[in-house]
């Protein structure tokens, strides 16, 4: 596990991601598992897919229930954005 600390989006973290795995020898084409939270998965692995990785699988941290409901409603608008904007 290789944590990355400098990014601010999801896809600064994955293009950051991807240098430092080439660094320790991972291609992406290899198999990675993106960790993030529950709400999040299916949109990380499809920005994971733009940012080069061919193999991904998603897995979800549970999010608390005093917070679901503002993280589903902020994702549902972030998934449309990401799809009128073309982000992946």
């Amino acid at each position: 596990m290789i944590r990355e600390g400098r990014s601010t989006s999801t896809e600064e973290n994955l293009v950051f991601s991807r240098r430092l795995l080439e660094q320790q020898g991972v291609d992406a084409t290899d198999p990675i598992v993106v960790v993030t939270s529950d709400f999040h998965v299916r949109r990380a692995v499809q920005i994971a897919g733009k940012a080069g990785f061919g193999k991904v699988a998603g897995v979800g941290a549970g999010t608390p229930i005093y917070l679901r409901y503002n993280a589903w409603l902020r994702e549902y608008f972030a998934a449309i954005s990401g799809w009128v904007l073309r982000e992946y």
